[in-house]
C-alpha cells in the first residue's frame, strides 16, 4: 500500500477584491491545477495534502477565504478528502496589525514588575 502526499508551501494568497486584473496568483494556481490533474491521471489520487506555511500573505481573514476556495478545488482535482488537508502556519499567517496592541499591553503589565534575583538565583543554583 502506498501513501501519496502532496506538499505545497508558501502560497501567499491575497484577496485582490475588485482588482482581479492585478491578480498574478491565478496563473500560478492554474498551472498547479493542470500539473496536479496530470499527476493524478498518471499516478492516482492524493491521500494527504500538507500546506506548509505562508498560506496567507498577511494573515487577513479575506485571504483565508480565497485560500479555502482554492484548497477545496485542489481536493476535488486530487481526490483528497478535505479532512485530510493539514496546514502548518508560517510567518505570513500572522495578522501583524494585532501584534502592536498586544505588545503595548504586555509592556504596560510588565512596567511595574521587578524580578526577585535572589529567588531566581537560588532556584537555578546546582546543589
Amino acid at each position: 500500500m502506498s501513501l501519496r502526499i502532496l506538499h505545497i508551501s508558501d502560497i501567499h494568497f491575497r484577496d485582490y477584491k475588485d482588482h482581479q486584473v492585478l491578480n498574478l496568483d491565478n496563473d500560478i494556481q492554474n498551472e498547479i491545477n493542470i500539473d496536479l490533474e496530470a499527476h493524478v491521471k498518471k499516478h492516482g489520487k492524493i491521500d494527504i495534502i500538507l500546506l506548509g506555511g505562508d498560506i496567507a500573505f498577511s494573515g487577513q481573514e479575506s485571504e483565508y477565504k480565497v485560500a479555502d476556495t482554492w484548497i477545496k478545488n485542489i481536493c476535488k482535482i486530487s481526490g483528497c478528502q478535505e479532512e485530510d488537508v493539514f496546514c502548518v502556519p508560517g510567518n505570513h499567517d500572522i495578522d501583524r496589525t494585532q501584534i502592536d496592541p498586544m505588545l503595548k499591553d504586555i509592556h504596560k503589565i510588565s512596567k511595574g514588575y521587578k524580578a526577585d534575583v535572589k529567588l531566581i538565583t537560588k532556584s537555578v543554583t546546582i546543589s
